[in-house]
Parts: structure tokens; sequence; C-alpha cells
């Protein structure tokens, strides 16, 4: 895929974007556990 084609470029974001706000992170820290929710994934290229 040749990311420096801007329409690629944005399809590959929105595809992150969307993985990332659809997930649900739970993170092991040395304080406990952390659970965290993505809402709003910006990206400028």
């Amino acid at each position: 895929m040749d990311l420096t084609d801007p329409f690629a470029r944005f399809a590959v974001l929105r595809a992150l974007a969307d993985q990332l706000t659809a997930a649900q992170l739970d993170l092991d820290t040395p304080f406990g556990t952390a659970t965290a929710r993505i809402g709003l994934v910006t990206a400028v290229a």
C-alpha cells in the first residue's frame, strides 16, 4: 500500500481510529489495574 496517497493514508488512519475507539484497554500498572476507554482519536498527516 502506498501511504503517500492521501486517500490510502486516510483509510488506514480511519481503520486504526475505529479499532482504538472500539477497544477497552486494561492496563497493569505498578499501582494496580487501570481501565481506559478512548473516545476521540485525531490525526494530522
